[in-house]
């Protein structure tokens, strides 16, 4: 997956909720500034998706510095604004980014810039994520290619331990760890390699005490 390394705000960056996640073709991403936002004016900021196969709406307006076609489309204003929205192409997946709190006269620069240093830097680690609906608690598994990090961000300290569970495919091991301050949120990372025991090849299951969901990842 390709996405942004950073992502610049006209003014005072807000409290930022995520949603989304993996589809049949692709993927989505949501930033809005308030939980279950499901892309309303008032509170959409900024989405990023990606459609395996997909075509670019209209003609190439622009080339990013890779040589891989564009479409930019400007923010406009009627009742409301829509944001100011970048096409591209590459790799034969089409991604789809949407931004409404970049400075509208630099909206198709930067978007053109952070899309070609995207592409510059090749594809994210793979990673499998959810989210609380009030945005609260987020849990993630990122696959790399010689370790797993399981992670957890929180809003605020709810609490100061979490346990963590990770059933591999010969037997179910759970560990405690503690809850840190990360710039305005509160998280952990484990390493899978560090703290549980490699079971073989297979399907492993991570669940975290402060969520219901349960993550899976393979190795």
């Amino acid at each position: 997956m390709l996405l942004p390394g950073v992502l610049p705000f006209a003014g005072k960056v807000p409290k930022l909720y995520a949603s989304g996640g993996p589809s049949a073709r692709g993927w989505d991403l949501e930033l809005a500034g308030a939980p279950n936002c499901g892309g309303a004016t008032a509170c959409f900021f900024a989405s990023f998706e990606a459609s395996k196969g997909g075509k670019l709406p209209r003609k190439a307006n622009l080339r990013l510095s890779g040589g891989d076609p564009a479409v930019f489309q400007a923010s406009a204003c009627g009742a409301s604004c829509s944001p100011a929205t970048l096409w591209f192409t590459h790799g034969g997946v089409l991604y789809t980014w949407s931004d409404k709190v970049l400075v509208a006269q630099n909206a198709k620069g930067v978007l053109a810039q952070l899309a070609s240093e995207a592409i510059a830097a090749g594809p994210r680690s793979a990673s499998n994520s959810y989210c609380s609906p009030s945005g609260d608690v987020c849990i993630q598994v990122v696959s790399q290619k010689t370790d797993v990090l399981l992670e957890i961000t929180t809003v605020a300290k709810y609490f100061t331990s979490y346990r963590l569970c990770v059933h591999g495919p010969k037997s179910r091991v759970c560990k405690s760890f503690g809850i840190h301050a990360s710039g305005s949120e509160y998280g952990s990372t484990v390493s899978w390699t560090k703290s549980f025991p490699n079971q073989g090849h297979g399907v492993y299951r991570a669940t975290w005490s402060a969520s219901a969901k349960t993550l899976s990842f393979t190795r």
